[in-house]
């Protein structure tokens, strides 16, 4: 890689972390844009000493932030949120900011620009969250047209939100509700979307053949049959240790969401809103003929490869218990 200096939006999250790893190693001057420096300090020790910097900044600044900007050979956006803690979040986060970015990147005269989305983003999806994904991409690309866009299916990994979430529950409730959703998802682990970041980061202007790369992990599931290969990670898919699954009808379950899904956040942890089931009722998989890993040069990681790595923990008997396979 060649690229020499570089700037994260949103470095110090799940997927940051990994990306800044692989950057520092490449001997890459990194510039890391967080809301609190302090709570990206623990990524400074990934490089030598002056790599990394880190710097507070306001998103709304936008004399701070062409400042940032000037200079820089690549910038890569991270920027992202799960639920709206409050309205208009979606708004303000996935198409006002990609809407700045991509004008002060122009500006500033950014040599390539690098924004992490999410598959299924499309205008018409029945999540908000879905929408404003796709209106942020195409902000950023009336603003700045050679930017390149991942979008990844769902991401696993040991810091993620989504089995992190679910499998501390089913660990200690002998009943586990799910929904009912006939959708396919193409779960990917998160070193692979870090790797992806790193190969797009080395093309060439005019290498790419579209935009656009969809990025899917090698096997295509389910909900239930995520949730069950969950299981068989923590050791609890067989009796007596395995929960019974409750399967929720669909709409019950957006119901629910909207009534009781914020309760969670009162005792610290994360609630599931109703716009995230209803994420659950659309496929989640790389279109055909779409651009992708394979064509980076990547094959992606087995989901039970990993689990087991950072699940292990909730195995009946502790993380050294003895484990069955498949």
């Amino acid at each position: 890689m060649t690229l020499q200096k570089i700037t994260l939006f949103g470095g110090s999250g799940f997927v940051g972390r990994h990306i800044i790893r692989r950057l520092a190693a490449t001997g890459a001057m990194i510039t890391i844009v967080t809301r609190n420096s302090e709570h990206a300090k623990f990524l400074r020790p990934m490089g030598n000493v002056g790599q990394i910097g880190i710097v507070s900044q306001s998103l709304t600044d936008e004399d701070g932030l062409v400042r940032i900007l000037t200079e820089q050979d690549a910038v890569i956006n991270l920027v992202a949120i799960l639920s709206e803690a409050k309205r208009g979040e979606f708004q303000s986060i996935h198409v006002d900011w990609p809407t700045r970015l991509g004008r002060l990147a122009k500006v500033a005269g950014v040599k390539k620009l690098i924004h992490l989305s999410a598959l299924g983003a499309r205008r018409d999806h029945p999540s908000a969250y879905s929408r404003s994904r796709a209106a942020g991409e195409e902000a950023l690309l009336h603003h700045f047209p050679a930017a390149l866009i991942l979008r990844p299916s769902l991401i696993f990994g040991p810091e993620d939100q989504l089995f992190n979430l679910f499998a501390p529950l089913a660990a200690v409730m002998p009943i586990f509700p799910i929904v009912s959703s006939r959708a396919q998802f193409q779960p990917i682990y998160v070193g692979d979307v870090a790797d992806a970041v790193m190969r797009v980061l080395a093309l060439r202007q005019g290498e790419a053949k579209e935009p656009i790369f969809a990025l899917g992990g090698p096997q295509i599931y389910t909900w239930r049959e995520m949730m069950e290969a969950m299981l068989w990670a923590m050791g609890r898919d067989r009796r007596p240790h395995r929960p019974i699954i409750l399967t929720i009808p669909f709409g019950l379950a957006v119901l629910g969401a909207r009534l009781f899904g914020g309760l969670p956040r009162l005792i610290g942890r994360p609630g599931v809103t109703s716009d995230q089931i209803l994420l659950l009722s659309q496929d989640n998989v790389v279109p055909p003929k779409s651009q992708n890993l394979a064509d980076l040069g990547l094959t992606g990681t087995a989901l039970t490869t990993i689990l087991p790595q950072y699940l292990g923990r909730l195995r009946p008997g502790g993380r050294f218990a003895a484990f069955h396979k498949i």
